[in-house]
């Protein structure tokens, strides 16, 4: 059994979660509920977080500095759960220190590209794993609707278009990291406009145009008002819409409709399968557990996390730059 430990205490690590629930969106129940994991001790700086988070989930070694603990328990795997802006350093003591086989952090993984850069390189060379939670690697029907889009499900896409929140560096790495996968990378980019976020971060809209000249609209939206999540895919035969943060998948077909006069329209049709979203974390510990077997790589590794990074801070340079440019495809 692998030895799971846990740094920053907060939401996704464990405070959005439920014992008793029947999901499993955090760091801490994905631990608790693979038999291959256990969840060993965590760290925060906050006191009283981190004994609400050990009370929670039952975990009874609780450290406010995470080196102590990385020090004392020697645990096999790590998450890193904390701020944006502490990821980097944590990582680089974690490959330094030694000791950890696997480190599993949440995005972003740096706030540069040479950060990322070195933390790769040094995970690389210490034969650290090292996975990113991009978490719709993982879920098997983000998957799917990947390879039902790629054979042809809605024909040749026409266009795009992506609701998102609380930043371009950290929620809207998600929507980069799938739209590489299935419009392949960006050619060029127009920034819409701005709105400014924690951690240096902005909520930007953007206009993209992918390979084969697919036009991609990226619209983010303000977190007072609500939380949102979505992707829109409209081809030349019918449509994919990923709602709800992706717990919600819908599809249209094209087909005449007699009571039209005959006019082509898109009528809504099952898909054949749906979202486990609420499930993905499961399937994320369980693909780091395969990869520390030597039975299956890792779906998001550093490298992976990187590309992503690189495109997505630099859209966000492009408000500093005349909002407009072509991709570098090498960078």
């Amino acid at each position: 059994m692998y030895k799971a430990a846990i740094i920053g205490c907060g939401r996704i690590a464990g405070l959005n979660d439920d014992p008793n629930s029947d999901s499993i969106s955090t760091h801490a129940k994905a631990y608790r509920n693979n038999d291959r994991t256990n969840l060993v001790c965590a760290a925060d700086v906050d006191q009283e977080r981190l004994g609400r988070f050990g009370s929670i989930w039952s975990v009874e070694k609780l450290y406010l500095d995470y080196r102590d603990m990385l020090s004392g328990e020697r645990p096999d795997i790590v998450s890193i759960c904390t701020s944006n802006s502490a990821h980097y350093d944590i990582l680089k003591y974690i490959a330094v220190t030694g000791g950890t086989r696997l480190v599993f952090c949440e995005k972003p993984m740096t706030l540069s590209v040479e950060q990322a850069e070195e933390i790769v390189r040094l995970y690389s060379e210490k034969n650290i794993l090292l996975a990113v939670n991009h978490t719709r690697q993982w879920e098997p029907g983000h998957e799917r609707i990947k390879e039902f889009i790629k054979q042809g499900g809605i024909g040749k896409i026409q266009k795009v278009t992506c609701y998102y929140y609380k930043g371009i560096v950290h929620n809207g790495v998600h929507l980069l990291d799938y739209l590489l996968d299935v419009l392949g990378k960006p050619r060029s980019a127009h920034v819409l406009g701005t709105m400014e976020e924690p951690d240096e971060d902005m909520t930007l809209d953007a206009f993209l145009v992918f390979d084969e000249g697919v036009s991609c609209y990226i619209i983010g939206l303000d977190k007072q008002y609500y939380d949102v999540f979505e992707m829109d895919f409209m081809g030349t035969e019918g449509r994919i819409r990923i709602d709800d943060f992706g717990q919600i998948f819908r599809y249209w077909n094209r087909e005449q409709n007699p009571l039209a006069g005959g006019d082509i329209e898109l009528i809504e049709k099952p898909l054949g399968f749906e979202s486990e979203y609420r499930y993905a974390m499961s399937y994320t510990v369980r693909n780091l557990v395969e990869a520390l077997d030597g039975k299956g790589k890792l779906k998001c590794d550093g490298g992976k996390a990187l590309e992503v990074l690189k495109i997505v801070l630099w859209l966000k340079s492009l408000v500093s730059s005349n909002f407009k440019s072509n991709y570098d495809l090498e960078g």
